[in-house]
Parts: structure tokens; sequence; C-alpha cells
């Protein structure tokens, strides 16, 4: 009898072992880090008829913007050669404003593209866009007059590597002039804009 009871107690203390060791695995389980989410780059959306959004001011202190200014347009051009990118009507830019020497800032940044205009006119717009840390920027196009609204492109910067987009616009009136808006943030990086008319 004595025997018999022994062994029960070991099964007991086995099963009661097993089934902390099954309430363990479920709770480290539960405090598992969750993955961190995709981060999107490229273009994420466009909408038409739209206003210039209302800009973030954002700030950032850095010992000198302008030698980092001219680090990223130095990188953006060179890697543009890598690309093939037409020198005509491309821009290489900063993805930060350099106003003052201390400090990185948010700023929409406009180009121009002056021409003849007409309704129904199309622009191919190829933009890359490369960040130090994940950051998305807006692009905006309208032809230059009154309202200012035209088409508003969401765009996620690559990291590791240049994010590059594609897409055109069309001219909804004449226009002699086409104006570019590009939302600066203060995150070192570069953006590379071409405009070809198609």
């Amino acid at each position: 009898m004595r025997k018999i009871l022994t062994l029960t107690g070991s099964c007991l203390l086995a099963l009661s072992l097993a089934a902390c060791g099954a309430s363990n695995a479920g709770s480290d389980k539960s405090q598992a880090p969750s993955k961190k989410p995709a981060i999107q780059t490229g273009i994420i959306s466009t909408s038409e008829d739209t206003e210039k959004p209302e800009l973030k001011n954002e700030e950032k202190a850095v010992e000198d913007s302008k030698a980092l200014e001219e680090k990223w347009r130095k990188t953006a051009k060179e890697f543009a050669k890598t690309e093939d990118v037409p020198s005509k009507k491309t821009f290489y830019l900063p993805s930060f404003a350099s106003f003052k020497k201390e400090k990185m800032e948010s700023y929409w940044h406009s180009v121009n593209y002056n021409d003849k205009w007409k309704t129904g006119d199309k622009v191919k717009v190829t933009f890359y866009c490369q960040t130090k840390e994940p950051t998305t920027t807006q692009i905006l196009i309208f032809p230059q007059g009154v309202d200012r609204k035209g088409q508003l492109t969401k765009f996620g910067c690559g990291v590791d590597k240049p994010a590059k987009g594609e897409w055109e616009y069309t001219l909804p009136k004449d226009a002699s002039n086409l104006v570019f808006y590009l939302e600066k943030r203060p995150v070192e990086g570069f953006f590379i804009l071409n405009q070809t008319r198609i």
C-alpha cells in the first residue's frame, strides 16, 4: 500500500510540474514583444483637388546644418548618377531646412516648372527619398493660380536605400507655371525630384 501511495504522490508531483510549466509557457508567450509593423516606403496615397496641409513646426538641434545640407546634396547627386536620372529639370535637395546653423527644421520647399501649360497637359514626376530615420513626406503639385489646390502625394522615404516613386499629373487648366511643394522634415537625408513633360 505504501508503495502505491508513493507512486501516486510522484504522479501528482509530475502532473503539477507539467501544469506549472504549461502555465509559465503561456505567460512567456503573452509577454513576448510584438513585431513592429513594416515601414511603408514609396507612394502611400494620392489625393486630388487638395490644399497644402498645415506645416508641423518641427526642429532638431545639430552642430552644423549647413555642412549637413552640403553633405546630403552631394550624396543625392552621386546617387542620381548611378540611376541615370536626367540632369534637366531635376532638383537635389536635403530633406530638411537649414535656416539656422544650430538646427534642422520643417518647411514647405517650392520649386517651379515654367512653361506654356494647357489644360490636359501632363507631367511625369520621378521622386527619390532617403532619410536616416523612417520619415513620411508630402508633395503637392498645382498650376499657379488663386486657389492653389492640386494633387497631394504622401511618400515614405527609404532608410537603408532610397525609395523611388513615379506618377503623373494632369493640368486641370491653362497656366504659365506649375508649382511643386515638398514637405521638408528635420531628419537627415535627401530628395531628388525630376519633372518631365509628356
